[in-house]
């Protein structure tokens, strides 16, 4: 009989699963169930699985016992069937992007007097979310927002679309995109390729200092 891959792992837990993190736990999954059904070396099977906890370790700090006990069930999948239960147990652990306030939003541009909020689509789970970004035709301006610590931050700065794909510097993968442009000083504009939907972007997100490296970046 197949073991329960969860067992001991229930009970009221809190969320402690950052948006970055539940995709990064999700690509490994997929690695580990894909090797399993492809590859008949146990020796090489375990290795992948054995990797995956590593890598899962440098990204996840100051578990729990029984956080981490549900994290390494990852090591037991051995089907898309498992995959789907073990994605199924964490999502509800993953901590829903906070959307920000009318004011707050103002605050963090007060050079511009009709700032926007932003608003999600129908089917957008905010658990997806490290940032929320959004286009506002009237001021021809693309925003961007998330939180750094806790703290509310954002820039914002001109979008022109390529109608192509190419690498996004947020995601780090290969998606249609645009230039965003932004003024990093009054003498100097700065900017890169992120993609065109956000939604998509947020989605391959495996790591939000990629975000924030772009963030510092064009601000210099």
């Amino acid at each position: 009989m197949k073991r329960n891959i969860f067992e001991g792992s229930s009970g009221k837990m809190e969320p402690f699963i950052r948006s970055d993190q539940y995709h990064f736990l999700k690509q490994q999954l997929r690695h580990i169930v894909q090797t399993n059904a492809l590859v008949n070396d146990r020796e090489m099977v375990r290795t992948v699985q054995g990797l995956a906890m590593d890598k899962m370790k440098d990204v996840f700090h100051g578990l729990t016992d029984l956080q981490k006990r549900l994290l390494e069930g990852m090591t037991e999948l051995e089907d898309r069937t498992d995959m789907e239960m073990f994605e199924a147990r964490i999502l509800p652990l993953v901590h829903p992007f906070e959307m920000p306030e009318e004011g707050e939003v103002r605050s963090l541009f007060p050079h511009l007097s009709r700032v926007k909020t932003p608003v999600l689509g129908t089917g957008v789970d905010r658990r997806d979310l490290t940032y929320v970004s959004w286009f506002d035709p009237g001021l021809d301006r693309k925003f961007i927002v998330t939180y750094r610590e806790g703290v509310l931050t954002g820039m914002e700065g001109s979008f022109t679309y390529s109608g192509r794909k190419n690498m996004c510097v947020i995601c780090r993968e290969h998606e249609y995109v645009g230039l965003f442009v932004t003024d990093a000083t009054a003498y100097k504009r700065k900017g890169n390729y992120v993609c065109k939907d956000s939604i998509t972007c947020n989605r391959n997100i495996t790591d939000q200092k990629h975000l924030h490296k772009f963030m510092d970046d064009i601000k210099r």
